[in-house]
């Protein structure tokens, strides 16, 4: 390092002034001294320079992060709102709207599963629609087959009842659940003291 020699400098001259030298000696194959390139720089030059690469690392890297969140938030956005749109979906057909069809066009998996929920949705009316519909269909039956059943027995009691000689009617184990008058009359008893 050397100093310009100047006599009256402050300790800020003293600085601009003071520089690094740097010396490359050439030599010859016998190794005598040819020449010697001298390369100078000035301190003040290299603190600049120190000072830009490192404003400009700090930018940079600013620069980086700023994109880094703004890639982050975008790829949230883009797959937390696809997701919500699912989940809310997934509740509404929950309770009963079966309706409902996701609008998700993401271009991705996500949209795939959302037109796989709409696909599911649209099976399940069907199925509900046709159940539904067997429900109505076999209530009707139970209605016309009970009205039929009640119809013969009502018929099958008025021939008990108006037949000329007594009957007994018993089940499987021997219990009788039913008699007709004129057994109650060729007995003498009445029908509750004998059912059962």
């Amino acid at each position: 390092q050397h100093e310009w020699n100047q006599e009256e400098t402050s300790d800020k001259d003293k600085r601009k002034n003071t520089f690094s030298e740097i010396v490359y000696p050439f030599v010859d194959e016998w190794g005598r001294h040819q020449y010697s390139l001298i390369y100078s720089v000035s301190y003040q030059v290299e603190e600049r320079e120190s000072f830009l690469a490192i404003a400009r690392t700090i930018s940079l890297a600013l620069i980086l992060l700023i994109l880094a969140l703004l890639l982050v938030s975008l790829l949230t956005t883009r797959i937390t709102k696809p997701l919500l749109e699912l989940e809310k979906g997934a509740q509404i057909v929950g309770k009963g709207n079966l309706d409902y069809q996701l609008k998700i066009n993401t271009g991705d998996e996500i949209e795939k599963v959302a037109d796989e929920f709409n696909s599911m949705t649209v099976k399940l009316r069907t199925l509900v629609g046709a159940l539904e519909e067997a429900k109505a269909t076999l209530e009707m039956r139970v209605k016309e087959r009970t009205k039929e059943l009640e119809e013969e027995k009502n018929k099958t009691l008025a021939i008990i009842t108006n037949f000329a000689d007594g009957v007994m009617v018993f089940d499987k184990d021997n219990k009788l659940t039913l008699i007709n008058p004129k057994t109650q009359e060729l007995f003498n008893v009445e029908q509750k003291e004998l059912i059962g």
